[in-house]
Formats: C-alpha cells, structure tokens, sequence
C-alpha cells in the first residue's frame, strides 16, 4: 500500500491528506432533453465535495413551462441569465406571488412551496437554480402530473368530485416541461391573495448599486436585504484582469459558485489536503467548504463575472487582511517571526479585492 506523503514542518510532521476536486463543468455536460427545453445539474453525484450545495442550468423555450412542483428536501435560488420568464410561488397560506424577471433577477423558494415557472418571452431563458443541498436530485421531485398520473383513478374521482372521462387525455407519466404559447400578463384571480412587498421572492440582484473596488465589484442578496431568503444568500462579483479575492474563509456556510465570463484561478485550503488551484472557466462551477480557506484571481485578459450562492441567508467571512490588521501588533509579529516594523507595513483593515494588473 503507498504512504501518502507527508509535509515537513519544524515540529511534528503532518500527513498530507489527496488533493481536493473542487470544480467541475456544467455546462460542458449533455443535457436532458424535452420539446420545452433542457436542464443539466451538478450534485454530490457529479461533484463529491459538494455535499450542502448543487446546482442546475435549466432552459426553456418561448412558452416552455417548468410544471407545477416542489422539492421536499431544499430551498430553491434561482438566477436569471438571459431571456424573460415568471415565476409562481404558492405558500402554505394559499397566497400566491407572481412576478416577472429578466436578466441578474434572483428568485427564492422555500423548501416545500409549490412553484412553476415560465418563459414568457420571445427567446429562450436560460437561469440558474441552486439547491442547499447536496444530494439534491432535480430528476426526482416531486411533480403534480407524476402524483396524478400514479393516483387511482377512483382516488381522483374523489377528491376532485369530477366524473371520471375528465382525467382521460391527462399525461400518464411526469411532463417535467411542457410546451405551449408565450402568455401575456396574467392577472390574479379574484380571491387570490397577494404577498406583501417584505415577503417577495424576488430580488433584483443586478440592479443593485453593490461596493466598488480598485479590482472589481461585489452586490449582495441576503437576509438583510431579501428577507424571503432566509437559508440561503448570493453575491455576483467582478474581478478585473489581475484581481484577485483576498484570503478570506466562510464561518457559517458553504459557497457554490458558477462562471458567467471569464477564466478564474481558485485556491482552496483545506489544512491536511494542503492548498490545491484550479482554473474554472465560463459556465463552470466550484464549491468551497465551509470554514475552508480560498482566494479567487482574474488570470485572463478579460473582466470574470461569477454568481456566488451560499446556504446561509445571513452572510460571514472572515478576511485575512482584517485578521492581521485587528491583532495587536506584537502578537502578529511573534507567530509570523518578523519585526513590528513589518506588521505594520500591513493593510490596516480589509481588503477584499486588491486592484488588477498595474
């Protein structure tokens, strides 16, 4: 059996656990297929680190629909890259929130809310969905055609007291998509009950005016902003060529990350497996450990755009450069072994992107 290899350190050594996988290219992956659309997903099956997050790229045709369902086991994020669509979320309390989305528009369902989704206008859409949960499976939720073409027909008859040849033409399996015509806007029915503005599923992540740095930008959905998202938050980023996310580490959750442009070099480290760098490229994913360290750099001549979910609706991180800076300069300089004079060269507070090429 070979040993795994070890590092060397002035004191004990330390065994070196294998270097981590931590991406993987969704959207160089076949997708399944309906006459409304595709969908690829990327899960614990496909990316084994990524225990508390997956992820899927769905699009649909002009009128495709993504029927009425819901997932038992996750909450829903879902991002809009290009196209128009609408999103219905129906809560316990019968009400219903119906709202249009276009480009940088985030949306959030709640684990278990029934909710569909539709194309609502002249070209395809294409969106993101991520899932706090690893093990997620987008190919077996919990679909309303699949639950009635499985339900006894006597059952049916019962329960929605219609004579029985109403059910005749329905699908005798799941319709996942289907197809149809673009709808115009759809008023709600009389009777049906509207959310408030506070509890809205939608967030307009794009719109937002965000924090701007010598190396790029950074705008943020969480709790404090889109209260309906309470177990999950997100953050589209910028990084200019050269950029790079400085040395930080999430306290409290996890972070699946999905490449709208550009090439980015990610670095994990993950203490006994060492630091391991990968490149991730448009329509790639990588995921990041909770409490696992990491930096993100622009190594391309073009501006990177990413799309970051966390499963936390309340955003932590703890940065590298604030750490040193807030940590009494003698204490700093013993552990590192330098001269105080040097501490002190350091930022004094946080840098979170450092400037590009220069």
């Amino acid at each position: 059996m070979a040993k795994s290899p070890k590092t060397k350190s002035k004191g004990k050594s330390r065994t070196k656990a294998p270097a981590l996988n931590f991406t993987y290219d969704l959207e160089g992956q076949k997708p399944a297929v309906w006459k409304a659309g595709n969908s690829k997903e990327v899960s614990v099956r496909e990316l084994p680190i990524s225990k508390g997050v997956a992820g899927v790229s769905m699009r649909l045709k002009p009128g495709g629909i993504r029927e009425l369902h819901w997932h038992a086991i996750a909450a829903e994020w879902g991002f809009f890259i290009t196209g128009k669509g609408r999103v219905t979320v129906v809560n316990p309390a019968g009400e219903w929130d119906t709202q249009e989305y276009g480009p940088g528009d985030i949306f959030f369902v709640p684990q278990g809310y029934a909710h569909y989704i539709e194309n609502i206008g002249a070209d395809e859409c294409h969106f993101l969905l991520a899932f706090n949960n690893g093990a997620f499976n987008e190919f077996s939720t919990f679909s309303i055609t699949e639950w009635i073409a499985q339900t006894p027909r006597d059952v049916l008859i019962k329960n929605f007291g219609l004579p029985a040849d109403v059910f005749d033409k329905f699908p005798k399996k799941e319709v996942y998509m289907a197809l149809g015509t673009p709808p115009g806007r759809r008023s709600l029915a009389e009777g049906d009950k509207l959310v408030t503005p506070a509890r809205s599923h939608k967030f307009r992540l794009r719109a937002q005016e965000g924090r701007v740095y010598s190396g790029g930008t950074v705008k943020m959905a969480t709790i404090d902003n889109f209260p309906a998202s309470d177990v999950m938050a997100g953050a589209l980023m910028t990084l200019a060529p050269g950029a790079l996310r400085e040395m930080h580490w999430h306290p409290n959750a996890n972070e699946w990350g999905y490449v709208l442009s550009g090439t980015v070099s990610i670095t994990l480290f993950a203490a006994d497996a060492g630091s391991t760098t990968q490149k991730v490229k448009a329509g790639g994913v990588f995921y990041i450990p909770m409490g696992c360290g990491h930096y993100l750099e622009n190594v391309g001549k073009d501006e990177v755009e990413m799309l970051l979910v966390f499963d936390n609706g309340v955003y932590e991180e703890i940065s590298i450069s604030e750490w040193i800076a807030d940590t009494p300069v003698d204490v700093a300089a013993t552990v590192f072994g330098v001269p105080e004079k040097t501490i002190k060269e350091f930022p004094e507070s946080e840098v979170f992107i450092s400037g590009g090429k220069g």
